[in-house]
């Protein structure tokens, strides 16, 4: 359970890395 968590929590932090440069090159 704990591995699986912090591959979920890696996950979310690599989509909040996209999003923000998304954000950055709108702005």
């Amino acid at each position: 359970m704990a591995s699986r968590s912090e591959n979920i929590d890696k996950i979310l932090k690599k989509n909040l890395g996209k999003k923000i440069i998304l954000i950055d090159r709108f702005i």
